[in-house]
């Protein structure tokens, strides 16, 4: 089931995912910091709040799709994460204006 069969080459795509995903989160929290100003820290209350939902949901959803542990299972859980991902962050990188709120000053 593997679409990559060789490890070193597996390992290098799974970096560059991990510094594109990094590159991104530091965008939006950097976004979220330029565009609120002062009351940037009510609105990563908010992401971390979602983010803890996030932890505690994600386990229910995993036993439920993986009961037996295999390739076939995780493959539909990374598949659906990352498409979730790539849908999430082009909504955002289309969206986004970054520009400080007239409440802000």
């Amino acid at each position: 089931m593997a679409i990559v069969t060789n490890s070193v080459i597996a390992q290098i795509c799974y970096t560059i995912f991990m510094l594109a995903g990094s590159f991104d989160s530091i965008s939006f929290y950097k976004a979220t910091q330029f565009v609120a100003g002062p009351f940037a820290s009510v609105i990563m209350t908010w992401f971390s709040l979602l983010n803890s939902l996030m932890i505690l949901i994600l386990p229910i959803v995993v036993t439920t799709i993986a009961k037996n542990n295999e390739y076939s299972e995780w493959a539909i859980i990374f598949y659906v994460v990352a498409g979730i991902i790539v849908v999430t962050t082009i909504i955002y990188q289309i969206t986004s204006d970054i520009k400080p709120r007239p409440w802000v000053t």
